[in-house]
């Protein structure tokens, strides 16, 4: 397993950046404020093998800056605008993050991964049909 390091993660974006995809398998935004990235994220064709749904939200982050703005939401949003059924994997400490998305339909579903390079620490899938 490839450790999860700056380096790997900016080889990462920039692959995925390059590569063509239609906006049907993936969509990418992008939060600026004073030419500073302040969120992101990405939503797209689910990943794993064992998908509950055929789509996933891979990624959503905002710097803590903007909590409470509404940021994430409109970035979630803009990811997916029709609700599509769709996954994603969140640290099962993040309990902010765990009620953000309970606000947005999706529920965990009792799957459950450990990340071993991080201290096999417990990251939980939640659904939304």
């Amino acid at each position: 397993m490839r450790r999860n390091t700056p380096q790997r993660r900016t080889e990462m974006w920039a692959e995925l950046l390059a590569a063509p995809a239609p906006e049907s398998e993936r969509r990418i935004v992008v939060a600026e404020r004073d030419s500073r990235i302040i969120g992101f994220g990405a939503f797209g064709k689910a990943r794993d093998d064992d998908a509950p749904t055929r789509h996933e939200l891979w990624r959503l982050y905002v710097l803590a800056e903007s909590y409470g703005t509404g940021l994430a939401h409109r970035l979630l949003d803009a990811l997916d605008p029709g609700r599509t059924p769709s996954y994603l994997w969140v640290m099962e400490a993040n309990q902010r993050a765990i009620a953000f998305y309970r606000k947005h339909g999706y529920r965990p579903d009792g799957a459950v991964e450990h990340l071993p390079h991080i201290g096999n620490l417990p990251k939980i899938r939640m659904v939304r049909r």
